[in-house]
């Protein structure tokens, strides 16, 4: 509430800080106000000359009304123009325009009657009117220059007229009797409540409107800061996750390296035994000892395949071989110790054009998570992940079902969203799913989730064999169709 006090005391103090368009939208407003004003002028002369007969010289009146009417062509002249310094010219033409009011007000009031005219009233509107369009020190001033104004008045009364002159009312007797007079003051009293009360709910509706504003900007930019400040979130973790993976990739990197050399010397000491050996039981232990050697060795090439940075290269892929080659990395994993892993190839599979790497961080994401939900489900049964290939509707899919934890609907529903996990903390980013659903969706494939709690969850993806977008980008579709037929 403090925040709106001051947004609000800025808005009724400071109007010189308003937009250009809105200075000027209120200086033509008053300017609108002025042709009335002329017009009401001429009537009351006419009215206080032929109708009433309390005007014996009309003449001054009509040449306020004059002078009004042409400083108000010219403001409104002025008022269209954009010159560069718009804003303080716009300030400087409004101050002009309330300050000469105030005088050709002065003026008609002392030519019909002085103080004891009852239209003297309409100092107030001035004040008002200065309040709305400009700032505080100038709207004090318009006020100090309507008290000065009336105060010549009133001296120029107690003088009897030795200042200025003395045009008194051609009305006979105590004038305060009269029923003209009365008319007047009832009219002029009316005046100043209906125009108050429009000055006072513009001011107001004015007010409301501003603060509407300035609080849906202030809504806006706070909305923009969070998404900003979720941005660096997600990136700061992005980043960690990356630097993370450069280390292990240097890791591992480094450890190959060690172990492939002492690797390499055990296999020829290996292959050179084997040949000088006779026995069949010792060439039998050898050609096992060459086995592991070689079993090893490929594990060490899949690791620094894996650990490297993925690239933007697609290629024609055979899925199955993909699939095996994720499979034979989480075969080291304790949890899948106690899983039964059932993977069942598909040889009548096309090749598809997809970024091996990306689809190995898809895999692996999928079959980390359903070790996740399998360790978490502590049953005497055993536990199974099956994953299963064909073609369906002209894509590939493949299935992945585990007999782990499940999901509710809710969970499944959110499953996809970036940092979602209903793992405990430190044990999930909640980014898994997440990568996974955008590398697939890159391709034009889908990934969607079937679960029931307690029973296990199947990942669903399906894969078209190349996306429409290649196709539209005249690849050699042939050329890449018969590379995909030999590497299946």
């Amino acid at each position: 509430m403090a925040v709106k006090s001051v947004v609000a005391t800025d808005f009724m103090d400071k109007p010189s800080q308003y937009t250009r368009e809105a200075l000027v939208e209120q200086i033509l407003w008053l300017i609108r106000l002025r042709w009335i004003a002329v017009g009401g002028m001429v009537a009351a002369a006419l009215l206080g000359t032929h109708v009433f007969a309390v005007l014996s010289n009309p003449a001054p009146i009509y040449a306020c009304a004059a002078a009004l009417l042409i400083s108000n062509i010219l403001y409104f002249l002025a008022a269209t123009k954009k010159p560069e310094e718009a804003s303080r010219r716009d300030l400087a033409l409004g101050m002009i325009q309330v300050e000469l009011d105030l005088f050709i007000l002065t003026a008609v009031l002392h030519y019909s009657g002085g103080v004891v005219n009852p239209f003297f009233l309409f100092y107030i509107f001035h004040v008002i009117i200065a309040a709305i369009i400009l700032p505080r020190n100038l709207s004090f001033c318009v006020g100090l220059t309507a008290i000065l104004l009336f105060g010549l008045l009133e001296v120029n009364e107690l003088s009897g007229g030795t200042l200025l002159g003395y045009h008194p009312l051609s009305v006979a007797g105590d004038v305060r009797r009269k029923p003209v007079y009365e008319m007047g003051v009832f009219g002029a009293f009316a005046c100043t409540v209906v125009l108050a009360q429009y000055l006072t709910r513009m001011i107001i509706t004015r007010t409301t409107a501003e603060h509407n504003k300035l609080e849906t900007n202030l809504r806006e930019r706070t909305e923009e800061l969070t998404k900003i400040n979720e941005i660096l979130k997600t990136s700061r973790l992005e980043m960690a996750q990356r630097e993370k993976m450069v280390a292990i990739g240097q890791m591992a990197t480094g450890i190959a390296h060690e172990i492939g050399n002492p690797l390499a010397s055990i296999s020829s000491v290996a292959q050179y035994l084997c040949r000088k050996v006779t026995e069949h039981e010792q060439k039998e232990h050898l050609l096992v000892i060459q086995y592991h050697v070689s079993r090893i060795s490929n594990i060490l090439k899949r690791m620094l395949s894996f650990s490297r940075p993925a690239t933007s290269e697609y290629r024609w892929t055979d899925i199955n071989e993909l699939i095996d080659n994720t499979l034979s990395l989480i075969n080291f994993d304790k949890r899948a110790r106690s899983v039964v892993i059932k993977s069942t190839a598909n040889p009548d599979l096309p090749a598809l054009w997809l970024n091996p790497q990306h689809f190995e961080q898809v895999f692996l994401n999928i079959f980390i998570n359903a070790l996740d939900a399998m360790d978490a489900k502590h049953s005497e049964q055993e536990h199974v992940l099956e994953i299963t290939r064909e073609l369906k509707d002209g894509m590939v899919e493949i299935r992945t079902r585990d007999t782990g934890v499940g999901m509710t609907p809710e969970v499944c529903r959110r499953a996809f969203d970036s940092f979602f996990t209903t793992k405990e903390v430190g044990k999930g980013t909640g980014l898994g799913l997440f990568i996974s659903y955008n590398l697939v969706t890159e391709v034009e494939g889908t990934i969607v989730l079937e679960s029931e709690p307690g029973i296990g969850t199947t990942v669903i993806i399906r894969i078209p064999p190349r996306t429409g977008k290649d196709l539209m980008q005249g690849q050699d579709v042939e050329g890449g169709l018969l590379n995909g037929a030999k590497a299946v």
